[in-house]
């Protein structure tokens, strides 16, 4: 069985608290999310899907900020930091778990206690998602709803990430981004 090598930094934590520049594209760079016209990106629904979903990622996930983004023809640009998980994020999760158990009975109390005995007990220790399961997400979510609307969609197996390593590095990034749908003409991602 013949495995590929990874295109990810063997060296690097793709989980640590950090910015990435990420290119997700579509298969032999066709124009699933539809067109430019007059320098801006019109959506079709599977485009507006992508859209809507990156800014769901944001909402949901309390570790993942999408500080720039673009949906282009057939590639999708996405400048993400990753943050660490603290103790203030976890607070709402306690107040609902503990809400829930106040109205149990007592004697599903002490079925709760005993599920949660040494040998059951899950390990609540947060690990916060790896840039990896988040693009994976986001990918099948997208091919998801293809499938679900019956809308012809294929993308590639792979996507692309930079580690940002600097603050000039990330204005750049930004600013290509911002820009990526009035330039699509000198884009290599044609």
């Amino acid at each position: 069985m013949h495995h590929r090598k990874s295109p990810r930094a063997s060296w690097y934590d793709y989980s640590s608290s950090w910015g990435y520049f990420v290119t997700i594209c579509t298969k032999d760079r066709e124009h699933y999310f539809w067109e430019i016209q007059d320098g801006k990106m019109i959506l079709n629904p599977l485009g507006l899907y992508c859209d809507q979903y990156i800014q769901d990622v944001v909402e949901r996930r309390k570790t993942v900020d999408i500080h720039e983004r673009v949906v282009m023809p057939n590639h999708i640009h996405l400048l993400l930091v990753m943050t660490e998980f603290t103790s203030d994020m976890i607070q709402p999760y306690v107040d609902r778990r503990d809400d829930l158990l106040g109205r149990l009975s007592i004697v599903d109390k002490i079925r709760h206690a005993k599920s949660m005995s040494l040998h059951n007990r899950p390990d609540f220790s947060y690990q916060w998602p790896s840039l990896w399961s988040i693009i994976n997400m986001f990918k099948g979510a997208v091919t998801k709803y293809a499938k679900t609307h019956e809308i012809v969609f294929a993308r590639q197996w792979r996507y692309h990430d930079h580690i940002i390593r600097n603050e000039w590095e990330y204005e750049r990034i930004k600013y290509y981004i911002q820009t990526n749908p009035e330039h699509r003409d000198t884009d290599s991602l044609q």
